[in-house]
Formats: C-alpha cells, structure tokens, sequence
C-alpha cells in the first residue's frame, strides 16, 4: 500500500534535452535556473566528520520536480538560496568555471545557531547514460564533487579563478581569527 502511495504521489521523472544537458554543463544552470542549493548541500562534509564528501555524485536532472527538493530558491546574478527559518539556510555562489570545465562555487550554511559556515566546491557536470529501474536507458546530468575546502565560520571569500587554479584572500569577521591567502590547483 504505502508503495502504491508513493508511486501516485511521485512526479514523473524530467528528461532534459541534450541542449539543456550542455547548456548546463557550462553554465551551472538546469532550464535557466541556478541547481538547487540543497543538492550542493548534499555534497557537504558535516562539520563534525573529516573534509572528505561521502556524496560524490549525482543525477541533477532527477533531483528536478521532486519531493526532496521542494524549497522555494531565491536565484541572484551569481547563485541561489534556500531559506529555512529558524533552521538557517544554504547558499552559494557560482564563481565561475575553471580552464577545464570545472565549476568552483563557495557555499554557505547556516543550521540555526551563530554560525555561517563557509566552503569551497569544485564539482564537474556530465552528460552520461544512466539505466531506469525498467533497464532502459536514459540521458542523464551528473553533477561530482572534485574538491571540497572548509574556508571556515563566519568568512568573506575574495577569490578569483585564473587557468586551473582558485586563489584569494579569505578574511575572517570574527575577532578571534585571522585572514589567511588560499590558492587551490585543480
């Protein structure tokens, strides 16, 4: 029964034209709307466990129309934000693509207390075939993580991407930290 209920109340699954694959994967955008922060969210080591993300990868274009990520995003020039009332919020900033095709955002979260944790993504998209529970294949959009760098709590990243490499300063607001210089190759 409760199998039959879910299947009634899922939507159908989106299927993207190959132009709306390749026009996402150069400009991080799935039908002229920034990727939902929530999924970036998913990349996201928790703060209490090591750096290294356990999500790697994941289908974009089946994570559209769905259940799990319903919040309403609030899009900017350069990214997109989800509010969550009192459980904070998840933003990021897309910075742009790097000489290789990867794209590098800063993500900010917020879980409902003083801080706002600040980190820097670099992920890739594909095109790839993937198989439905039928065995059919279809196309799919596959957004990975490439590299995840914790910037800190309560941060203001200036950075820039020249060829293949991330650099700038990342100033801290609080008084009891310092501004430190990055400069991440990929």
């Amino acid at each position: 029964m409760t199998a039959l209920l879910m299947m009634l109340l899922a939507g159908e699954p989106v299927d993207l034209s190959a132009a709306e694959r390749k026009q996402a994967i150069e400009t991080f955008k799935v039908r002229g709307e920034w990727i939902h922060p929530a999924v970036i969210q998913e990349f996201l080591p928790w703060l209490s466990d090591h750096e290294r993300p356990i999500v790697r990868s994941m289908d974009v274009a089946a994570a559209l129309e769905t259940n799990r990520y319903f919040d309403e995003v609030k899009s900017g020039p350069t990214g997109a934000r989800v509010e969550r009332g009192e459980e904070g919020f998840i933003a990021y900033e897309w910075l742009g693509r790097t000489q290789s095709g990867l794209h590098v955002v800063v993500s900010r979260l917020a879980t409902g207390g003083s801080g706002v944790f600040t980190s820097l993504g670099v992920f890739k998209l594909t095109d790839a075939e993937s198989l439905a529970a039928d065995g059919k294949p279809y196309r799919s959009l596959v957004l990975s993580i490439v590299r995840s760098v914790s910037l800190g709590d309560r941060v203001t990243p200036k950075l820039n991407i020249k060829g293949n490499v991330v650099s700038g300063t990342v100033e801290c607001t609080l008084p009891s930290c310092t501004s430190t210089t990055l400069r991440v190759s990929l």
